[in-house]
């Protein structure tokens, strides 16, 4: 074995203090190996084992990398054992993992508790890791109870199946981390693709889940909320339900990516599920809702869906189902075929709809009972009509319309007068009513001015037939 030997002209490695992936020029100089087997020199041949299991693990290292040594032929927990050691030498080195192309049985992949670890395979599609076994596909995990999270961390290129799809067998879970990225990897056939608990500050870029029982799932925890999150081009396609957020989610935002043929869409509940913002997401073809926010006794607050699409090829019955919580924003979306685009609950909050469309949509909102105050509805009519449907004695300040302002309307024996106690919400300024004295057919109009109500003399009512 020889020391091996750097050409002049190789590229160094980054020397900065602060990169986490840098390592020292002593440190570069342990490596040993063969110059044959490392071809130009800029590779090293190396062994790790584990303190518990003293078998031998080769890897390959490099100034920047450390080569797994899987094989397609091999066992599940012999190519288990080479992830691992890799992990483990790179730790050391601060090298990144690189995963060959090609596709591997294993039985999961832990990251260290502490992070820090770069794992990088060929390619979606092109390295993939068939997990075998019972555990999660990728596993990133802080301390529970301690100060340690799974901090500085990324995986990127490459795609996780199961051999069998279980229920509760997770493609990536992700707990009590910080300051991670996982980009362009895509998870089939597991019974949730990405399970992610109380872990803030990172990110998810173009993930893709498949043929999996739940997508994407955000459970109760007992640990901080996320907050915040980001999820960028990510998707749940031909999954039993697309997105579980259970409870403490903060600040997340997913800004593109596609839910289509899915059994059900996103599923919103929790009083600690907070500022959920979806920009620019696809919801095609899915089975049930698109979206349901709150369940019988809980309520997110503050979620708001901007230039999202909302498709059914069969005509669909309710894309957004508004069942509790406080605060719905639609901004610039657009539905077709469907009977109801949003469907506001009797003990839903406020509701703000602007600027949306629609294509073959019977009722555009639907309003079931229940006084929403603050509440404000849009719906403009152009060469597709979007009905406003108000089934049950929801009651709103006014409905602005091609038509005009549709007024309160107060009747009855005697009647010739009108307070703010009439109105469920309190009238302001401006507001205006119709009396109706049924015992002689007069009507007056009334208008709230500053310091209370203005009626007018009595009009003569048509007589009565």
């Amino acid at each position: 074995m020889t020391p091996v030997d750097m050409p002049a002209d190789a590229p160094q490695p980054s020397r900065n203090a602060n990169d986490r992936n840098a390592f020292d020029k002593g440190r570069r100089g342990l490596l040993v190996a063969s110059a044959a087997a490392v071809g130009a020199g800029v590779a090293a041949a190396a062994t790790s084992c584990s303190r518990s299991d003293p078998a031998t693990v080769e890897v390959e290292v490099s100034a920047r990398s450390v080569l797994a040594k899987l094989s397609t032929g091999g066992s599940p927990q012999a190519n288990t054992d080479a992830l691992d050691a890799a992990i483990a030498e790179s730790t050391k080195v601060g090298a990144d993992v690189v995963l060959p192309g090609g596709e591997y049985g294993f039985l999961g992949m832990t990251l260290p508790a502490k992070g820090r670890v770069n794992v990088r395979g060929a390619g979606r599609g092109v390295t993939t890791l068939r997990n075998e076994g019972t555990e999660p596909s990728v596993t990133a995990h802080g301390v529970p109870g301690g100060n340690e999270y799974a901090s500085d961390w990324a995986i990127s290129g490459l795609s996780l199946v199961a051999t069998k799809k279980q229920p509760n067998l997770v493609g990536l879970s992700v707990q009590l981390a910080s300051r991670f990225s996982v980009s362009e990897v895509t998870v089939f056939d597991h019974g949730i693709g990405v399970r992610h608990e109380s872990s803030w500050d990172g990110g998810y870029d173009g993930v893709s889940v498949g043929r999996s029982g739940t997508g994407w799932q955000f459970p109760t925890t007992n640990f901080a909320p996320t907050a915040p999150l980001g999820l960028r081009n990510c998707s749940a396609v031909e999954c039993d339900t697309a997105v579980i957020v259970e409870n403490g989610v903060e600040a997340l935002e997913w800004v593109g990516g596609d839910f289509a043929g899915c059994g059900r869409g996103v599923l919103l509940s929790g009083n600690e599920t907070r500022s959920i913002t979806l920009h620019g997401v696809n919801f095609e073809r899915i089975g049930g809702e698109d979206l349901v926010v709150g369940d019988d006794t809980t309520g997110p607050a503050a979620v708001t869906l901007n230039g999202c699409r909302f498709l059914r090829v069969a005509k669909g019955a309710v894309s957004v189902r508004f069942v509790r919580g406080d605060a719905l924003t639609v901004n610039s979306s657009r539905w077709t075929n469907y009977q109801t685009a949003v469907d506001q609950g009797a003990n839903s909050g406020r509701l703000v709809v602007n600027t949306s469309t629609g294509y073959e949509v019977d009722d555009f909102i639907a309003a079931n009972g229940g006084v929403q105050p603050e509440a404000v509805l849009y719906a403009g009519a152009g060469a597709s009509a979007l009905r406003l449907a108000l089934d049950g004695a929801s009651v709103l300040p006014a409905v602005v319309g091609t038509e005009g302002v549709t007024t309160k309307v107060l009747s009855g024996p005697g009647r010739v007068t009108v307070g703010d106690a009439d109105f469920a919400i309190p009238p302001g300024v401006g507001c205006t009513a119709v009396v109706r004295n049924e015992s002689d057919g007069t009507v007056r109009h009334a208008v709230r001015g500053m310091t209370g109500w203005f009626v007018s003399a009595p009009y003569q009512g048509a007589p009565r037939p």
